[in-house]
């Protein structure tokens, strides 16, 4: 198996990440590490090779991928760092996912296919994601569907929420994304696409919603 590199820095700036992907980098940390990010990025790079490190997370009483119902996802991004983390972990959990690049990509997209769930970067060129979120709200009104969307922001600023929320977005993320973050978020948005221990189906096979 060739060697494998992560970027470690004290920032996760957009052109860090932009540099990474450019170098065919396979992930980027923030410094300091924390203990439970470097796991999971490990877990994402090894694959089944990283069985031990899940195996250690469970016997603690975590566990980095919970059993969850398939959703089709929207996932908007310009930045190839991001999307190849996100994408690693939301198949390797059987989500189906559509890539669009941009707000305005991101609104065709939309038009065109029935999303469960969309992760919306907020700076990203030609149309950001606040006004791609308005514009996909007001194509849901005339039917009073409501998919959640949840903003992907690369720095924590004060007013994020407000301006997220007063889009129509349902919650927002950090960049990189962290996976206990995600699904835990998703618990809260989505309870029932998260499949409890107790009535996971003994046969592989996931009950339907």
């Amino acid at each position: 198996m060739p060697a494998r590199t992560i970027i470690l820095s004290c920032s996760a700036l957009q052109n860090d990440m932009k540099k990474s992907a450019e170098l065919g980098l396979m992930g980027f940390l923030r410094k300091p590490l924390i203990l439970s990010g470097l796991r999971e990025k490990f877990a994402l790079l090894l694959g089944d090779s990283g069985a031990s490190l899940s195996a250690n997370r469970k016997k603690s009483g975590t566990k980095l991928f919970p059993k969850v119902h398939p959703l089709h996802v929207l996932l908007v991004d310009d930045n190839a760092v991001n999307l190849k983390v996100a994408s690693m972990f939301m198949t390797k959990v059987g989500y189906s996912l559509v890539v669009a690049h941009d707000g305005a990509e991101a609104v065709e997209c939309f038009k065109k296919d029935k999303f469960q769930l969309v992760l919306m970067d907020v700076q990203m060129p030609v149309m950001d994601g606040l006004e791609a979120t308005r514009r996909i709200r007001e194509l849901e009104r005339p039917t009073g569907a409501h998919v959640p969307i949840i903003a992907l922001t690369a720095h924590s600023m004060k007013g994020d929420d407000t301006r997220c929320l007063a889009a129509g977005m349902d919650a927002h993320l950090g960049k990189p994304i962290r996976i206990a973050e995600f699904f835990d978020l998703i618990g809260r948005i989505l309870p029932s696409t998260i499949i409890p221990e107790s009535s996971a189906p003994t046969d592989g096979k996931p009950k339907s919603i």
